[in-house]
């Protein structure tokens, strides 16, 4: 009877490596969750929309600060009289 071992995981497919990618990283992480053997199908799926959603929201937050800057500064030279 032969005996069946299965090969190791590369270490860039643990758990503790591909959360630290994707937190690290965030989209740029998903290739590293998408080829590991590690997560089921359905976790891969819910992690990678949680990615993608969290991405668009820091998106998002980031245009809403930088017209909030620009408007401060804008009421800054108008204070002070800066072209």
């Amino acid at each position: 009877m032969k005996v069946i071992h299965n090969p190791p995981t590369r270490w860039y497919y643990r758990k503790d490596v591909v959360i630290i990618a994707l937190l690290s990283l965030g989209p740029l992480a998903l290739p590293l969750l998408a080829f590991s053997p590690k997560f089921r199908f359905i976790w891969k799926i819910v992690i990678a929309i949680l990615v993608m959603a969290f991405t668009v929201w820091l998106i998002i937050a980031s245009g809403k600060i930088y017209l909030d800057l620009v408007k401060r500064l804008d009421e800054l030279k108008a204070i002070y009289g800066v072209k």
